[in-house]
C-alpha cells in the first residue's frame, strides 16, 4: 500500500488524505464541499475503476452525488 498523499490544488490542507495514489483536481463547483465529500468521491471513482492507480481525477459536483 502506498502512503496516503494530500489531494486538491485547491486546499493546500495536509488534512485531506487519500489512501490511493491519484493526481486530483477539485473544479470550481465542488470547492465548496466538506473535505470528507470530496475524500469518499476519490475513493468511490477508484474502487469503481474510473481511474487507475498515479492517475488523474477530476472532481465536479456531480461526483459528490453518492446516488451518481
Amino acid at each position: 500500500m502506498r502512503p496516503a498523499r494530500q489531494i486538491g490544488a485547491m486546499a493546500k490542507d495536509p488534512t485531506i488524505k487519500v489512501l490511493v495514489n491519484v493526481d486530483v483536481t477539485v473544479a470550481a463547483d465542488a470547492r465548496k464541499a466538506p473535505r470528507y465529500a470530496i475524500e469518499h468521491a476519490v475513493r468511490r471513482r477508484f474502487n469503481r475503476g474510473q481511474v487507475p492507480e498515479g492517475g488523474r481525477l477530476t472532481i465536479t459536483a456531480a461526483d459528490l452525488d453518492p446516488t451518481g
